[in-house]
C-alpha cells in the first residue's frame, strides 16, 4: 500500500497511517505549480481638471474663481494579488510497517530473558551471603535455568 500526500495533509494520513499499522516516510519533492497570494501598492493618479472657490468682491457679489487649471493628486492603495509559482513541495508517503522477522522475534525475546535474570542476580549474592535458604536458592536456580535453556534454543534461530 503506497499512498503519496502532502505536508497539508500530514495529519489526515499521520491517523490514518496509526489506525492501519503503517509509517510515514518522506519522499522526493517534486515541483508544482501553485497559486501565492502578494502584497502591492498600486498608486492611481487622480486629475482635476480645474480647482474653484467663491470670492465675494467688494459689493457683496460672489464670484467663482479657478485656483488651478489642472491639479493631480496620486492615492496609493495595498492590493492583494495572486500569482502561480513554480514551488519544491515535500511529499510523504504511507508504508506498510513490515513484520518482524523470526531472527528479529528471536532476538527480541533473548533481550527479555536476559533482563529477567538480571533482575534476580542480587539473589546469588543473598545466597552466598547465607540470606537465602537452599530451597530458595533452588527454585531462583531453576528460574534462571528455564530462563538460559529457551535462550540457547532461540540463538540457533538464524538470519
Amino acid at each position: 500500500m503506497e499512498i503519496i500526500f502532502t505536508l497539508d495533509q500530514y495529519a489526515e494520513a499521520y491517523s490514518y497511517a496509526v489506525a492501519n499499522n503503517c509509517k510515514i516516510e518522506e519522499i522526493e519533492p517534486v515541483l508544482r505549480v501553485v497559486s501565492e497570494e502578494y502584497e502591492e501598492v498600486v498608486q492611481t493618479p487622480i486629475k482635476y481638471s480645474a480647482v474653484t472657490h467663491i470670492e465675494i468682491d467688494e459689493d457683496g457679489n460672489e464670484h467663482e474663481v479657478i485656483d488651478e487649471s489642472e491639479h493631480e493628486e496620486i492615492i496609493e492603495e495595498v492590493v492583494v494579488k495572486t500569482r502561480e509559482v513554480e514551488k519544491e513541495v515535500r511529499q510523504y508517503q504511507i508504508v506498510a510497517i513490515p513484520q518482524p522477522t523470526e531472527y528479529e522475534k528471536a532476538q527480541a525475546r533473548i533481550a527479555v530473558l536476559k533482563a529477567e535474570i538480571a533482575s534476580v542476580d542480587y539473589k546469588q549474592f543473598k545466597y552466598l551471603r547465607g540470606e537465602l535458604t537452599a530451597e530458595e536458592w533452588e527454585e531462583v536456580k531453576a528460574y534462571i535455568q528455564a530462563r538460559t535453556t529457551e535462550i540457547n534454543e532461540l540463538e540457533k534461530i538464524k538470519e
